[in-house]
């Protein structure tokens, strides 16, 4: 079995469900801000120690908030990921996922944005975020629903929005901005597969694709995000999400031979309208296309939440060393008010 697989089902094993009724402590949270903040699985040792230091905690939504602040400035490992001077609408992304548990209004998004001009400036907003009104309600859920056993405290429903039109991002044009749609992508995804010279397609950072039908990478072709950055810095990649006024029962996006996917972040929304994830339903965010035969496909560095349909990743056909499965982040956020039971 190819390392990467392996990775993916202990990652899965793991989950970031803690729903066991002797849960006290609202431990999902350190694992949502390791996947928010630094995008990646909270590592065995750095799990125990901040379990133990919550548990040990004398004002447990004191430490959480001193918690969240931390990894928000670290300056080791947060902040040399979204340089200020180029990134700092990453920055500012990611922190209202962390911090508040929701995607941003344009609106207040863009005045936040406005507000950062430099480190102090932005280490004030950090505190700012988890000392408000709204994070200290989040927190005494959580905490809340830990002691009744139920750890699933909830993400808003808020869809994804469009960030390219308001902040300047790297990119390589037709693909930039908000013309890019389902269409746009398919067409450029579909000339690749014709050219003898060039078959990567790349997206803008941040920008975002609404799906209302399947997306299809064609044999032999590569989808990624320009600089290709890796899972510790999600809130860069393009962002490919479904439509959330549409209903549908189909895979999200489709790999066929040889195709590959490179830091991209593939999100099916979760709650933002209504569940997307049932037990029967036979649909995957990435299906990979095929028989035994094919190419190899690789999906590498890519950060996939809120999955849609019952599965992340489906191998259909596959051999397991035909798909090269590498450094994926896979998380899943339960709506708010909507308990395991009802999923």
């Amino acid at each position: 079995m190819k390392k990467g697989v392996f990775f993916l089902l202990i990652y899965l094993s793991l989950n970031l469900d803690f729903s066991n009724a002797q849960a006290t402590k609202p431990y999902q949270f350190i694992a949502k801000i390791y996947t928010e903040a630094m995008g990646v699985i909270p590592p065995p040792d750095a799990w125990n120690y901040n379990q133990n230091a919550m548990n040990n905690a004398a004002d447990l939504k004191q430490w959480m908030k001193n918690t969240g602040i931390y990894f928000f400035t670290d300056a080791v490992y947060f902040l040399p990921n979204y340089p200020i001077s180029t990134h700092k609408a990453s920055r500012l992304l990611a922190l209202f996922r962390g911090a508040l548990n929701r995607e941003p209004t344009l609106a207040e998004f863009n005045s936040y944005l406005s507000q950062i001009t430099n480190e102090t400036s932005w280490n004030s907003l950090v505190s700012q975020f988890f000392n408000s009104s709204e994070c200290n309600a989040l927190l005494d859920i959580a905490i809340a629903r830990a002691n009744q056993g139920k750890p699933n405290y909830g993400w808003g429903n808020n869809p994804v929005i469009n960030l390219v039109t308001n902040y300047p991002v790297v990119g390589n044009l037709p693909l930039n901005g908000s013309t890019i749609n389902r269409a746009t992508l398919q067409n450029a995804l579909d000339n690749a597969a014709l050219s003898t010279t060039n078959k990567i397609v790349l997206l803008s950072q941040m920008a975002v694709i609404k799906l209302n039908v399947p997306l299809n990478i064609p044999q032999g072709v590569t989808l990624a995000t320009v600089g290709y950055p890796d899972r510790s810095e999600y809130a860069k990649m393009a962002r490919i999400v479904w439509d959330t006024s549409v209903r549908t029962t189909n895979h999200m996006i489709i790999m066929n031979s040889g195709s590959s996917l490179l830091s991209v972040w593939v999100d099916g929304q979760v709650g933002s309208t209504y569940p997307r994830f049932l037990k029967n339903d036979p649909y995957s965010t990435i299906y990979v296309e095929g028989d035994r035969t094919l190419d190899s496909v690789q999906i590498t560095d890519n950060r996939i939440s809120d999955t849609f349909g019952c599965r992340s990743i489906w191998m259909g056909g596959h051999y397991y060393n035909d798909v090269y499965c590498r450094n994926n982040t896979i998380s899943y956020a339960v709506p708010q008010n909507l308990d395991k039971k009802n999923r």
